[in-house]
């Protein structure tokens, strides 16, 4: 899985905006669906979607996707599940 999900949401790294896109065409690649559709998939507005894919709303270079999404975003891209992961933080 991609190496900035590999940690817990509080010591994330978001992805840059580029790399959110890149990702997010391949993903609508992999399960045959228009990348305009894709955000249908993950329960969100096509605004919210291209918000995470625009420079327009990026911060340092950063896209403004959440932890989880993107986690998602790459399960989906790497055909693995995101629940396979040992908890590295005690709650």
């Amino acid at each position: 899985m991609h190496s900035s999900t590999r940690t817990d949401a509080k010591n994330w790294t978001p992805p840059t905006v580029d790399e959110v896109d890149r990702l997010w065409i391949k993903a609508s690649e992999k399960i045959d669906i228009e990348v305009s559709k894709l955000h249908v998939v993950f329960g969100i507005g096509e605004r919210a979607a291209r918000r995470w894919r625009s420079k327009a709303n990026e911060k340092n270079g950063k896209s403004i996707i959440r932890y989880g999404y993107f986690a998602l975003l790459v399960a989906i891209v790497e055909e693995r599940s995101i629940l396979g992961f040992k908890a590295t933080t005690q709650i």
